[in-house]
């Protein structure tokens, strides 16, 4: 008797794990979550006022697997939204300004990418501004490039302590001498990309970044602003700086950033003889781009060794007569050793053993 009772509990424990399965299967089935649905809704109707016409897949219905929308990418374990890619998603011209507001994006509990690029958004709803994104714990790329935000939305940042990938290029930020700590980006102690691309910083990086708080920073893209002083990043391995109007001097004034494997000075005003050993302090470069400057040399002492490391050099369209071009090729030797590859007018030189090959 104890034995049919032992059987008929273990037959009922099963038929509820596989209806509690078939439940859990038919709920994610349906695509995203029932809250999440409606969250995406709402989210299209705010982006459309008064009278836009984007998301046309984003519809009512019963059943409806929002999962499979434009734009959205869910977890096809969970169901739960996980990349919304809302780039040039309003039609400015027609609806002109959409401003921020965060709690349209809190449902998305899981949400790891939120890309907002060429919205033109000129800032956000009062209280709602980007630090209330702090509560989405998983959000681990913000891409925030062409829209109208100026210097007052780097301080909103500070407490998204999950983000790895920042792009704030293409933006309203200037270079001001009264920064001030509540003013600059900070805590973002996980990031490793950042990028502020086609800006007006022109002043030091101290001004607009704590640069203690970004230990895990791995990528720095400051390229057309017209950055004037230089402050060390520990462990940056690519720094991008094209478009700044440098001279030669700034190569000096680079002498702290030891770490960097990819260097890009392309678009500058950099001219005549470069002095190799004003780059001794790259140790670790492997690739350096000079492009589109007037180099004539470079030049190192003999005996002198620089740049070890460096496999990889950019000049294509460097401005210079015929003249010099040969000049120009014997002196690669006192640039680097090691060097392999050289991308020159658009075509490619790669260096053998002894000699340069076609």
């Amino acid at each position: 008797m104890s034995s049919l009772v032992t059987n008929m509990r273990n037959s009922l424990w099963w038929l509820w794990v596989v209806m509690v399965l078939v439940l859990v299967k038919g709920w994610y089935g349906l695509g995203c979550l029932e809250q999440e649905r409606i969250a995406l809704l709402q989210l299209k109707a705010n982006i459309n006022y008064p009278n836009g016409n984007s998301l046309p897949s984003w519809v009512e219905g019963e059943n409806v697997n929002c999962c499979k929308w434009e734009r959205v990418e869910c977890n096809s374990t969970t169901g739960h939204v996980i990349q919304l890619s809302l780039d040039s998603i309003r039609d400015y011209h027609i609806l002109r300004d959409w401003y921020f507001n965060a709690s349209l994006f809190l449902q998305f509990k899981e949400l790891k990418t939120l890309s907002l690029n060429g919205n033109y958004l000129p800032g956000w709803v009062e209280n709602e501004g980007f630090e209330r994104l702090s509560a989405l714990r998983n959000l681990e790329v913000l891409d925030l490039t062409r829209n109208r935000l100026n210097n007052s939305v780097l301080s909103t940042l500070n407490g998204l302590s999950s983000l790895k990938f920042l792009d704030l290029g293409e933006n309203d930020l200037k270079g001001l001498d009264h920064f001030n700590s509540s003013e600059r980006l900070s805590g973002l102690s996980n990031l490793e990309i950042l990028s502020f691309r086609y800006n007006q910083l022109n002043t030091s990086i101290q001004s607009f970044l704590k640069l203690d708080d970004f230990v895990s920073l791995k990528e720095l893209d400051l390229s057309h602003n017209e950055i004037k002083v230089f402050e060390p990043i520990q462990g940056l391995e690519i720094l991008r700086l094209s478009g700044n109007s440098f001279n030669n001097s700034i190569l000096a004034s680079l002498r702290g950033f030891s770490t960097v494997k990819s260097l890009d000075l392309s678009g500058n005003l950099l001219t005549g003889s470069i002095h190799v050993q004003e780059l001794d302090g790259f140790r670790n470069l492997e690739e350096l781009d000079l492009s589109d400057n007037e180099i004539e040399s470079f030049v190192n002492p003999e005996g002198v060794k620089s740049l070890e490391k460096l496999k990889v050099l950019h000049l294509g369209y460097i401005k210079y007569d015929l003249n010099s071009t040969s000049n120009l090729m014997k002196s690669l030797m006192a640039l680097s050793s090691s060097l392999k590859t050289l991308y020159f007018f658009g075509g490619e030189l790669s260096k053998g053993n002894s000699e340069w090959k076609d």
